[in-house]
């Protein structure tokens, strides 16, 4: 890990976080509304992605984050769509995994 710039990890991420904190709405929409599931995988991929850089770079980014619990929603949401419950994978989205990228947001905008 000593190879890679960690301040170009955290502008990534900082971009993309905001990407997604700008297109919640259309996200929620997308899966609300048409169970968009390739909309909902390439977010929770992406946010993944996301939460292990910003748990890499902790030294440099004084961002406090619980990835277990990241990964446990994620879970859930997986569990609800194979049990095609598409509410609760909403739900989980929504009030879990668009909080977490609301709070990344703001630690990046207070950086």
């Amino acid at each position: 890990m000593e190879n890679i710039n960690k301040k170009e990890v955290l502008e990534e991420i900082e971009k993309y976080i905001e990407k997604i904190y700008i297109n919640k709405d259309n996200i929620l929409e997308s899966v609300r509304e048409y169970n968009d599931l390739d909309a909902l995988t390439d977010v929770l991929d992406g946010l993944n992605y996301c939460i292990r850089g910003v748990v890499i770079t902790k030294d440099i980014n004084n961002i406090d984050i619980d990835e277990e619990k990241f990964k446990s929603n994620v879970e859930e949401i997986l569990n609800a769509i194979e049990n095609k419950d598409y509410n609760l994978a909403y739900d989980i989205l929504e009030y879990e995994i668009l909080e977490i990228v609301a709070m990344l947001n703001n630690k990046f905008k207070n950086m």
